[in-house]
């Protein structure tokens, strides 16, 4: 390991190298740091070429700590955080709050992309999904005033009531309930349902 302090033949403050190759550089005039790099382009750059290891790990171990924060100065539609692969737009957030997947231009909250048809899946992961039980879940839900106002409406994905356990791909049947919440409720009911044979209940769920 070798430690170059104040370079008068280049541009460089501070370097560490290591017997792979450079640890980390602080160039002289722009500040930027470089770990894995000698050229560094940005404020802070990490550079890794090595199959199956992670580029950068941050590890919080304490049970009430925080994990990592990135501060925006202004609410602008400028990226905040984005995820690239080589040249493609995976994943964006934008200074407004506006997320985008697939793409860098998201004009909404939330705005998915894909050249295929963007779709959203909603999965129950566990080893024995029995009848009744719910698949996934759409809540429309509320806050006034900094307090929770509960939930408006909801459409609920459920295992058919006759069916045993329900496996991805398989025959067992899903129904498809549409819950809303009255004036003066607190709690959402079953206000119709499609049943896995297609009949339609308005009013009553047992159509």
């Amino acid at each position: 390991t070798t430690i170059t302090l104040n370079d008068d033949e280049g541009d460089v403050d501070t370097k560490i190298n290591c017997t792979s190759g450079i640890a980390l550089i602080v160039e002289g005039s722009s500040g930027n740091v470089g770990i894995g790099t000698d050229a560094p382009a940005e404020k802070l750059y990490v550079y890794h070429d090595t199959s199956a290891e992670w580029t950068a790990f941050f590890d919080q171990n304490h049970a009430t700590g925080y994990g990592v924060k990135i501060d925006v100065d202004s609410a602008s539609t400028h990226p905040a955080f984005r995820i690239n692969s080589v040249s493609t737009n995976i994943f964006e957030v934008r200074g407004d709050g506006n997320v985008g997947i697939g793409t860098a231009s998201p004009d909404s909250l939330l705005t998915v992309n894909s050249a295929s048809g963007a779709y959203l899946s909603l999965r129950r992961d566990e080893g024995t999904i029995q009848a009744s039980e719910a698949l996934g879940s759409i809540l429309f839900t509320g806050t006034e005033n900094s307090s929770d106002a509960g939930t408006g409406a909801a459409i609920i994905a459920k295992v058919s009531p006759d069916q045993a356990n329900w496996v991805h791909n398989s025959t067992e049947g899903t129904d498809l309930f549409f819950q809303t919440a009255g004036v003066g409720s607190t709690n959402c009911t079953d206000k119709m349902v499609i049943l896995s044979d297609g009949k339609v209940g308005i009013g009553t769920i047992a159509p």
